[in-house]
């Protein structure tokens, strides 16, 4: 195999992908420590890592409660997800964690986390991120409430239309087959065209929020339909 090759697959194997639950329960449990302004911050830390990183971790973990607090009470936050992916520069995992407050939808990211002796732990710091992306993310969810939650339930669940949120899918292969559908609809269904409605910009804030809904542990949804295909997985790491 040539090192281009490996490298290629490699890359496909780096995609945004929800986490097993040994690492959902963990990351939940910090979210949790956030949400409370935990004063106990150092036990998610990974004791082997050097002084300066551990000072470094806790640092962006209180900093992060005083975003928080600066914005409102964080005890209201609504976590949505975990996500993960693998930088490709430095080979550090991280996880993205989508959190609902207040009707808006803010980033988390937790950078490399490590598992010692059966436990796991931040091996990195955690910071709200991107306020692009999170104007971005808030503008789909909005869209997606006032256009779509009706027939895909208010999660992507599924109700008289298919679950978004599972990796199933019928009538599209490609992100791109998406955004077509949404603009132009699906003859032969219920899904109807909203290119006299949404700007292809909205489509796609539509669709981000989407991504972020992929593999939910907390919500049940429709049965699988159609091919199994990872679509959308992508779109919140890369942003």
């Amino acid at each position: 195999m040539t090192v281009g090759l490996a490298a290629l697959l490699a890359m496909a194997l780096w995609g945004q992908q929800p986490v097993p639950k040994e690492k959902y329960t963990f990351a939940m449990t910090v979210v949790q420590a956030l949400k409370e302004g935990n004063t106990e911050l150092a036990a998610f830390i990974d004791p082997q890592a050097g002084a300066a990183s551990q000072q470094s971790i806790l640092q962006s973990l209180i900093g992060t409660i005083d975003r928080l607090k600066a914005q409102g009470n964080p005890s209201m936050l609504v976590p949505l997800n975990v996500l993960s992916y693998t930088d490709a520069s430095s080979g550090e995992e991280i996880w993205l964690i989508p959190l609902m407050w207040k009707g808006r939808v803010l980033s988390l990211k937790m950078y490399n986390p490590v598992r010692r002796n059966g436990t796991w732990y931040l091996g990195g710091p955690v910071r709200l991120i991107n306020a692009a992306k999170e104007k971005r993310l808030t503008q789909g969810y909005r869209l997606y409430m006032a256009k779509c939650f009706s027939c895909h339930g208010k999660y992507g669940e599924g109700n008289v239309g298919p679950n978004l949120t599972d990796e199933y899918w019928k009538s599209v292969k490609t992100d791109d087959d998406i955004f077509h559908v949404i603009k132009e609809g699906l003859p032969g269904t219920l899904m109807l065209g909203f290119k006299n409605f949404l700007s292809d910009d909205e489509i796609h804030d539509i669709m981000l929020y989407l991504s972020i809904l992929q593999g939910q542990r907390k919500r049940k949804g429709l049965p699988p339909e159609g091919q199994k295909l990872p679509l959308l997985r992508d779109l919140y790491s890369k942003e």
